[in-house]
């Protein structure tokens, strides 16, 4: 297992999560707080989610796993040492793949921090049965344990893509009802394994024609779209999201819209609105309270600029209890 898995570091519960088979994992008080999560959707695959906070930087010895392991990293730095020599760095929006197993001696080292992270692990079984065909273009080592179930040891790491970060959000935030959730996890799984293998081979092939985000530009974009979440009440401008992400105003512009499919300015004001479509249920504030409280000067620009958006202005969506559903979404 990836990450904070080792039984010396948590401490094991387990419990029936709905129909999946699980483990949680708590980090103890004196190294942090948070826990782990281990699923078993289908034999021959695990899903292991770690969302915690360390107060300090950690070092331990790892029990390897006969199977083919990937992780998807949004949040924390970490790195992996295999039988004492050969290194694996993973930072911010990184995904890695990994064949070790269970002979092979690691150690795991995590910064103090917020790490948010999924590890897949899967058997060649698991894998061959949901794959129409094993690719060539993929590297030896993959390509012989999908074929014929022989590992030798491989670790690589590559930027994640933008359906690989949506994918991993959702299994992190799934609040499916009990008797979709297997089908679920398993279908982000797989949606997660399609997507690593072809970013691999897209990157095989150097196909530079695909126009792959890189590593940095992502987390720029990223960070922008984060904040706007956070501080959607205060004067954002793209010039000044530019400047503290370290990028300029046009790049931005351009690779906003073209992964998010909005504008920022877009984005915001869907952010801000939506918000406040939130607070106009509550009776505690006012319409005109509500347009300060989601960053509009002026409460008539807030009516336009709603009534546009929802199709109904603030006060009749109040009188008819606006339902949260709405046709347009702030993606991500």
């Amino acid at each position: 297992m990836m990450g904070l898995g080792g039984r010396r570091i948590l401490r094991e519960k387990s419990f029936m999560n709905g129909m999946l088979a699980a483990e949680q994992l708590q980090v103890p008080s004196e190294l942090g707080s948070g826990s782990a999560i281990v699923v078993r959707p289908s034999p021959g695959v695990f899903a292991h989610s770690e969302c915690f906070d360390l107060r300090r930087d950690f070092s331990g010895e790892l029990l390897g796993r006969d199977c083919l392991k990937l992780q998807f990293r949004l949040a924390g730095y970490a790195s992996y040492t295999f039988g004492g020599t050969r290194q694996l760095e993973l930072v911010p929006f990184d995904a890695a793949i990994v064949l070790d197993g269970s002979t092979v001696e690691k150690t795991y080292r995590a910064r103090s921090g917020t790490t948010s992270a999924i590890t897949l692990g899967c058997d060649a079984s698991f894998l061959a049965d949901r794959l129409d065909g094993i690719s060539h273009d993929l590297p030896r080592e993959i390509y012989q344990y999908l074929s014929t179930g022989k590992m030798d040891f491989y670790c690589a790491s590559l930027p994640m893509t933008l359906s690989m970060i949506a994918a991993v959000r959702a299994l992190l935030n799934s609040s499916h009802p009990a008797s979709l959730r297997k089908a679920y996890f398993e279908a982000k799984i797989v949606e997660l394994l399609c997507d690593l293998f072809a970013q691999i081979q897209t990157e095989r092939h150097d196909d530079r024609g695909s126009a792959t985000i890189t590593k940095r530009a992502l987390m720029q974009i990223e960070s922008v779209r984060e904040r706007i979440h956070v501080e959607y009440s205060k004067p954002l401008t793209v010039p000044v999201l530019a400047h503290d992400v370290g990028t300029n105003e046009s790049k931005l512009s351009k690779l906003f819209k073209k992964h998010y499919g909005t504008t920022v300015h877009d984005y915001i004001r869907t952010v801000r609105l939506n918000r406040a479509k939130e607070l106009l249920s509550s009776p505690d504030y006012s319409v005109t309270d509500v347009s300060f409280l989601v960053g509009y000067e002026h409460s008539a620009n807030f009516a336009t600029a709603f009534k546009r958006h929802f199709g109904v202005s603030p006060r009749d969506a109040r009188s008819r209890r606006f339902s949260a559903g709405t046709p347009e979404r702030v993606q991500g």
